[in-house]
C-alpha cells in the first residue's frame, strides 16, 4: 500500500509532493493495533469511478481515499 501511494504521488503530483523517505506513524502508548486501517485497495480507483453506489457511500470512499494519499505527502508549508 505504501508503494503503491508513493508511486501515484509520483506520477501524477510530481517529486515536489513526494518526501525522499516514506512517512511513517507510530502508534501510541497503550494502543490497540488490532486491525489494518481502511484505506483503498487500489489508488487508481478513484470515487468518480463508482458510478451507481449511494451519494454517501461514494463521498466517504473520496474522503478515505484523499486521506490515504496526503498520508504520504509532505506537510503543508505556510
Amino acid at each position: 500500500a505504501l508503494n503503491m501511494a508513493r508511486s501515484y504521488i509520483e506520477s501524477h503530483f510530481g517529486k515536489d509532493y513526494l518526501p525522499a523517505k516514506p512517512n511513517f506513524y507510530s502508534s501510541k502508548e497503550n494502543a490497540q493495533e488490532a486491525h489494518e486501517a481502511i484505506r483503498p485497495s487500489d489508488v487508481k480507483m478513484l470515487a468518480d469511478h463508482l458510478s451507481g453506489m449511494d451519494k454517501d457511500a461514494v463521498r466517504l470512499y473520496d474522503l478515505i481515499w484523499r486521506q490515504f494519499v496526503a498520508c504520504q505527502m509532505p506537510a503543508a508549508q505556510y
